[in-house]
């Protein structure tokens, strides 16, 4: 038997990754949660300038040479103020692990105009 999807007070996006839960529903978040936000920013770095059709210029540039290159962080920084604004103006550190490996941090607000989480 489906189960209906939880109501909520606001409209509701897929949750990414996208997912199916126990009881046979989608994930969902609320729209302009933190973690709408989150999956948001997370598709933009995950997604390589030209990959996609519709609209090319969604997401960054190839990353392989980017650690060490002192730009980089405003680089990210840029491409999350055109596409995500509601995270833009938030910490976006890169860290290198010892084997070489970055990683992204991105602090979002934890509502529109709150406090990053």
């Amino acid at each position: 038997m489906t189960q209906p999807l939880p109501t909520t007070t606001g409209p509701q996006h897929f949750a990414l990754p996208f997912n199916l839960q126990a009881n046979g529903s989608y994930g969902v978040v609320d729209q302009d949660s933190s973690d709408d936000v989150i999956s948001c920013v997370r598709v933009l770095l995950a997604t390589r300038v030209g990959e996609r059709l519709e609209v090319p210029q969604f997401g960054i540039p190839d990353p392989t040479f980017a650690v060490g290159n002192p730009g980089w962080p405003g680089v990210l920084e840029n491409a999350v103020a055109r596409w995500e604004p509601r995270a833009a103006g938030h910490a976006i550190p890169t860290v290198v692990h010892e084997d070489g490996t970055a990683e992204v941090v991105a602090a979002v607000p934890s509502h529109p105009g709150g406090p990053a989480v």
